[in-house]
């Protein structure tokens, strides 16, 4: 579930940069503008997103299951 929000997070981010940012700096900066690779760096340094620890999986599998009765310690 986490993953697709990143995913969907990082699409709408694509169409924002690909649409909005990056004719605007084209046009304002020419050759010296931003490539799109450098505009999307910060996504390779984020290591291992998606990776969450096993107690908040454990904790959120059983909220989605079976909602507030689910989980053992609300």
């Amino acid at each position: 579930m986490f993953d697709g929000y990143v995913r969907r997070q990082e699409r709408l981010e694509d169409l924002f940069i690909i649409n909005c940012a990056l004719p605007t700096y084209r046009g304002a900066y020419g050759k010296k503008a931003p490539t799109y690779k450098k505009l999307t760096a910060h996504r390779v340094k984020r290591n291992k997103i998606g990776e969450i620890d096993v107690d908040t999986q454990n904790y959120w599998r059983g909220i989605l299951k079976g909602g507030l009765q689910g989980v053992n310690n609300v």
